[in-house]
């Protein structure tokens, strides 16, 4: 075919798949000479003037940069590897070309071999010997002259070349194998399409921009899923950094669940403003840091800026994450389509912590959160950009309307939300105590201890002068003590509708109902505070002590004659109530 009818000759919008062109096998003698061409097919025409269709393959389309056809540049690099003159460099400059980059699967078969024998002074040798044997040899056997007259043409027309030439080879199957993924890629994109499967879509969409990335880029892309095995001993050993001390780790998610009426933005709040004050026990403690704040539910006009001026963050510290749309004008964050852009944004002002508000706010519309694969496809990228820019994630999570004990399982939507996650930090109101308290603990922490202490908090009102010169009242944390109360104590004891049923402190309210009875057989008989202490402080703090017993009493399980006494229920006469 002369050169102007290969130009005249019309290609394909897209390019085929590589199925499709497997029974197209022609072979040139020399490398850099496109091969002739199939006899053109001509179809009459009421036209004056004919169409001549050619069947052309992308093996013999010539690149405009090397002046050869995709066919001649796997041929001469082939060619050149089999040469034992450039065992020394070979490696080197077709760093990453493995054989699913080659198009002709002759071609293909003969590099996976030649591959394995890289470096080798008598590589053509060894390369012969396995390619005749039956399995690679069917894929080899229609080569012109013969394999082992093909190669050697091979190894003698590649002599010539030098590294630069072989480099601009390799760039050239490279791009032509990027070609092809992406033009396979955006055909399943479309029946994916048509079938109105939008997560696949999705995935496929990710997919895709990650090879038109490696393509601009020039970095090399497989093409399929590959095994690599790694040494442990070649990790290097590294200790847990903690955002906050023991409780939340860096480059994690920390859940933080809880049902409404706790304060858990004003949790998060106080956490913000700790953390930009260098106040937040930890690896940045004494060091002010930034903090991105995604909120969905509040204004940060009326509420989220406020709650931070009240919890005395530095404001300038303090970050609100949106991302540009589309069109015009920004929105919110949506996982996982700007866990990259996260990563600079953390960068930028120096966060130390991406707090969510609530996280569920973050996932993607189209994901089913209730289905832990689709929600992982949120999370996991996420997490990765979260270590990748060494910060923590504190999201809020909502409990559903069940009920038990479970921290786990009280959380609305899929496990995955507890499983991706490494620590969680659950937070539930003791309704028990007389003024208003809330109990932290820490449910989960698979970087760190299991056994830390149980923080209680109040809310406090705190008046601040707003822009426009008023008055708001805003609610302000104040850590008020420990206990040995737990989340889940507190859950169990709802759920059961008996405060004590379960859990370390309704083991101490049976002990001391128990023990009251048993010491009081008499209705003169009665046991004091100072008494109950003394029999149980080696297991239990006295505050717990003394809250339990009055939850006994205001629940009627124990009789109360006067402040700090206490008899059994049965002692209490008709008609008197406890003290």
């Amino acid at each position: 075919m002369t050169t102007a009818a290969a130009m005249s000759a019309p290609r394909p919008s897209v390019l085929p798949t590589r199925t499709c062109l497997r029974g197209a096998q022609h072979h040139d003698g020399n490398p850099g000479v496109s091969p002739a061409a199939a006899p053109p097919r001509r179809f009459p025409s009421s036209r004056r003037c004919q169409l001549t269709l050619v069947d052309a393959s992308p093996l013999d389309v010539r690149d405009e940069a090397t002046g050869v056809t995709l066919r001649s540049a796997e041929r001469s690099i082939i060619g050149w590897v089999l040469d034992a003159a450039n065992a020394a460099t070979a490696e080197k400059v077709i760093s990453g070309l493995l054989s699913a980059h080659f198009f002709d699967p002759a071609h293909e078969t003969i590099f996976a071999v030649a591959a394995k024998n890289l470096g080798s002074p008598d590589v053509l040798q060894k390369c012969l010997a396995d390619l005749v044997a039956p399995a690679a040899y069917r894929r080899v056997q229609q080569l012109p002259g013969g394999l082992a007259e093909y190669l050697s043409n091979s190894v003698h027309q590649a002599a010539y070349l030098g590294a630069e030439q072989v480099a601009g080879y390799y760039r050239q199957v490279m791009t032509a194998f990027s070609t092809r993924r992406i033009a396979e890629l955006n055909g399943h994109i479309a029946t994916a399409l048509e079938a109105g499967d939008l997560t696949t879509v999705r995935l496929l969409s990710d997919d895709l921009r990650e090879k038109v990335d490696a393509a601009v880029n020039g970095r090399p892309d497989s093409g399929k899923r590959r095994l690599r095995l790694t040494p442990a001993s070649s990790f290097r050993i590294r200790g847990v950094k903690w955002v906050w001390d023991n409780r939340m780790p860096v480059g994690a998610l920390t859940l933080i669940p809880g049902r409404e009426g706790v304060g858990k933005s004003t949790f998060l709040a106080w956490m913000t403003s700790a953390i930009t004050r260098g106040e937040l026990p930890g690896m940045h403690y004494g060091t002010p840091k930034s903090v991105l704040y995604s909120a969905s539910e509040d204004a940060w006009e009326y509420t989220i800026a406020p709650r931070m001026l009240a919890a005395g963050a530095d404001m300038d510290r303090v970050f609100r994450i949106d991302a540009a749309l589309e069109g015009d004008g920004y929105g919110g964050v949506v996982l996982p389509r700007d866990c990259r852009e996260l990563v600079h944004a953390a960068r930028d002002v120096d966060a130390a912590l991406l707090a969510c508000d609530p996280i569920i706010s973050l996932v993607d519309e189209r994901l089913n959160t209730f289905k832990a694969k689709e929600l992982r496809t949120a999370l996991e990228p996420l997490v990765s950009a979260a270590e990748e820019a060494e910060i923590g994630i504190g999201a809020l999570v909502h409990f559903n309307k069940g009920q038990g004990s479970d921290v786990g399982t009280l959380i609305s939507g899929a496990r995955a939300w507890v499983e991706v996650a490494r620590a969680v930090v659950a937070i539930g109101r003791d309704k028990e105590v007389d003024e208003y308290t809330c109990v932290v603990s820490q449910t989960k922490n698979n970087l760190g201890v299991g056994d830390l202490p149980n923080l209680t908090y109040t809310i406090d009102s705190h008046e601040l002068l707003t822009s426009d010169g008023e008055t708001a009242n805003v609610g302000r944390l104040r850590w008020t003590g420990e206990t040995d109360r737990g989340v889940e104590d507190l859950l169990a004891e709802a759920a059961s509708g008996a405060v004590g049923s379960t859990g370390k402190s309704g083991k101490l309210m049976r002990e001391l109902i128990d023990y009251v009875t048993g010491k009081c057989p008499t209705p003169m008989q009665a046991v004091s505070t100072a008494d109950l202490i003394a029999e149980f402080e080696d297991e239990y703090k006295p505050d717990l002590i003394r809250q339990t017993l009055s939850r006994a009493v205001r629940k009627d399980l124990l009789w109360s004659p006067m402040r700090g006494a206490y008899r059994p229920l049965v002692h209490r006469p008709a008609g008197v109530t406890n003290a």
